[in-house]
């Protein structure tokens, strides 16, 4: 019965700085063979620079191997991307439930925002009867000492919707979005019934 290797098993991975050691040690002992073979180090130094004067030479050849090599490498970066773009997307997250929840009641109102990095972003307020993105108005209780609570008003419909223990439109937005995400944690949303 074969057992895959694990991690523990593997002895450069429980050792790297010793794998290190083997790894830089073993084209010395590689050169050390060669020297034996070829007689003195001063033979094998001289196949080295020669060899990497020969990689790095000017050569001549026609534009169509020119252009038939670019070809090939090119053809070979587009399919490595590819292949590694498609195990990216095969393996990788799947795309989160929640992001099609675009939309909400909250405090009488419907809500619509985007996803963004860290959350909902652009929470704004629709009328429910019509449907036109409403504003908020400004409320005169709370200059002349009465309660103060934010109002939205729908030009269309000349509704007018109050919404208590709140003192600023942005305070509303804010929580609307706390509710959003708290919707989200709890999986209280269906994003069927998102537009």
């Amino acid at each position: 019965m074969n057992q895959p290797a694990t991690d523990t098993k593997r002895w450069h991975k429980r050792h790297p700085f010793l794998f290190a050691i083997v790894v830089a040690l073993l084209p010395i002992a590689l050169a050390s063979i060669a020297a034996e073979r070829f007689g003195s180090w001063a033979h094998v130094l001289t196949l080295t620079q020669s060899l990497g004067l020969w990689s790095v030479a000017p050569v001549t050849i026609s534009r169509w191997l020119y252009v038939l090599l670019f070809s090939g490498v090119l053809l070979l970066l587009i399919v490595v991307l590819l292949v590694l773009g498609v195990a990216t997307f095969s393996h990788g997250a799947a795309m989160p439930a929640h992001l099609p929840y675009t939309q909400d009641n909250f405090l009488n109102l419907v809500w619509r925002w985007r996803w963004a990095n860290h959350g909902p972003a652009d929470c704004q307020p629709f009328c429910p009867v019509c449907d036109l993105q409403i504003v908020p108005v400004f409320d005169s209780g709370s200059i002349m000492g009465g309660t103060s609570s934010v109002s939205y008003s729908c030009n269309q419909c000349q509704k007018t919707w109050h919404v208590a223990t709140y003192t600023n439109p942005s305070q509303v937005q804010h929580d609307v979005s706390l509710l959003v995400e708290r919707n989200v944690r709890q999986a209280q949303f269906n994003p069927s019934k998102t537009p």
